[in-house]
């Protein structure tokens, strides 16, 4: 199976289990509140699998319902950080925008149809911004730091994110995994996702490239100046899967094996659903 039909069939499954999960607690929530006839639902059911006079049963309620709020807590609390972020990051960025390389970089690459930002600061800064309209920010250091070409490779890895709107399902990767954070794994696979997407536009990078010279440059200086305290690295580019992407490169024509730890997590989350079936059996039984 190919690394991009792998990377799409793993945000499937994590859109489609968070969408499962959140129509299942909108629809309890709505029986509470409004009396919405509940025909079938797994929060239901598993409450109707104890006997309503028990202790259990008001119990695994209380559970639920803490469960439900975490949930929403979470999902309103992470995406109002973002937006919040979203506004104060674009709100610096267009203040100290670096207007001539701005002009210069935009000519340049005038029929990628996406916007390139340049900001005057001394750190390493190069990500994909935008939910909606996904833009390409990079800074005055980077531009310091790399050659023409090097520079080039940098700008196609970002072009690739907003090519396929990263940003947003980036976005609702991380919205799954920490307002869900009982189901671990949706952790492992919201690892496995990132990973793979820095090394798809890695690839994707070095096919119009046509040469592994000058992204191998650009990530070998990475990382050495991932270690370097004295020189600031803004994430995403840096941060994700440095070794991988680096083998990528090295052996662009052998197949890449990514480790999928699984197991654990995997566990965990047969386990909470193990506890859940168990009380539907135990209730019909």
């Amino acid at each position: 199976m190919k690394s991009a039909v792998k990377t799409n069939l793993i945000f499937l499954i994590m859109l489609l289990t968070g969408l499962f999960v959140f129509f299942q607690m909108g629809w309890y929530v709505a029986h509470q509140v409004l009396g919405v006839p509940l025909n079938w639902n797994i929060i239901q059911y598993c409450l109707t699998a104890i006997q309503e006079d028990t202790l259990g049963h008001d119990i695994i309620k209380v559970l639920f319902n803490l469960v439900i709020l975490y949930t929403v807590v979470r999902l309103v609390g992470r995406s109002g950080r973002q937006l919040f972020l979203t506004w104060k990051w674009m709100r610096t960025f267009r203040n100290n925008t670096d207007h001539q390389q701005t002009l210069y970089l935009n000519k340049v690459y005038q029929d990628w149809n996406t916007e390139i930002m340049v900001v005057r600061d001394d750190a390493f800064i190069a990500l994909a911004m935008g939910i909606w309209q996904p833009r390409i920010v990079i800074s005055t250091g980077l531009m310091n730091m790399f050659n023409e070409e090097e520079i080039r490779a940098i700008l196609l890895h970002e072009w690739y994110h907003c090519r396929g709107r990263d940003p947003l399902q980036m976005f609702l990767v991380v919205l799954l995994t920490e307002s869900m954070g009982y189901i671990p794994l949706l952790k492992t696979l919201s690892n496995q996702f990132a990973t793979r997407k820095e090394l798809l536009a890695d690839r994707f990078a070095l096919r119009h490239m046509k040469s592994e010279y000058h992204l191998g440059n650009v990530l070998l200086k990475l990382s050495t100046l991932v270690n370097n305290r004295h020189i600031t690295v803004a994430v995403p580019f840096a941060n994700t899967a440095i070794n991988y992407r680096i083998l990528q490169v090295l052996q662009p024509d052998q197949p890449l094996h990514i480790p999928f730890s699984y197991g654990k997590s995997l566990l965990s989350t047969i386990i909470i659903f193990g506890i859940m079936i168990g009380l539907i059996s135990g209730g019909c039984s």
